[in-house]
């Protein structure tokens, strides 16, 4: 421009700008941990390396679930059908209020984005909570197959808990004796 550089121009030009997503909100925040949402989002874009991806281009021995070693594990399996799963969105709809809980993992995600906006104390709490458990879903897998140890849902329950306990406390303008 005027024959100077500018850079958010160049910026502006070469960046290929992509349809926004409608979930982008319930993935991403300031008030969680990294982790959690990068496991979400590549739950959310169908990427996570599940046993139905591998077999695409990997011979493998065993396709079914690593948690409940029932049917074959995919993104909609694991995060929908599992019955070890299923038991972690029970506790989830109940500490959540959530009268009706759905079956499916597409179903959970529509009501997880009609349930998880703006930005009240709630919103984010369910949006935390949301995240710890697919968070702590996808580790309880992987540590099945990669160390053979199996925790019962209780306890994995108990640790989404803690760790959105002590996480929330950490939020400005939160009084620590508020109802979590």
């Amino acid at each position: 421009m005027n024959g100077k550089f500018i850079v958010g121009k160049a910026w502006e030009i070469i960046r290929t700008n992509e349809v926004v997503v409608d979930w982008h909100k319930v993935v991403w925040s300031l008030k969680d941990i990294p982790r959690n949402q990068f496991i979400l989002w590549l739950a959310f874009r169908k990427r996570l390396e599940t046993r139905d991806r591998i077999k695409k281009y990997m011979n493998i021995l065993d396709v079914n679930c690593p948690v409940c070693i029932v049917k074959e594990e995919s993104i909609d399996h694991l995060f929908g059908e599992c019955t070890f799963v299923s038991k972690l969105w029970i506790n989830f709809a109940q500490n959540m209020n959530i009268t009706k809980f759905p079956l499916t993992w597409n179903e959970i995600i529509k009501l997880v984005k009609k349930r998880a906006k703006g930005d009240s104390f709630y919103a984010n709490v369910f949006k935390c909570l949301f995240r710890a458990l697919v968070y702590n879903t996808w580790r309880e897998r992987n540590t099945r197959i990669h160390s053979m140890n199996k925790r019962i849902e209780e306890n994995v329950w108990d640790n989404i808990v803690s760790d959105d306990n002590i996480l929330i406390h950490t939020w400005r303008g939160i009084s620590i004796n508020e109802d979590s």
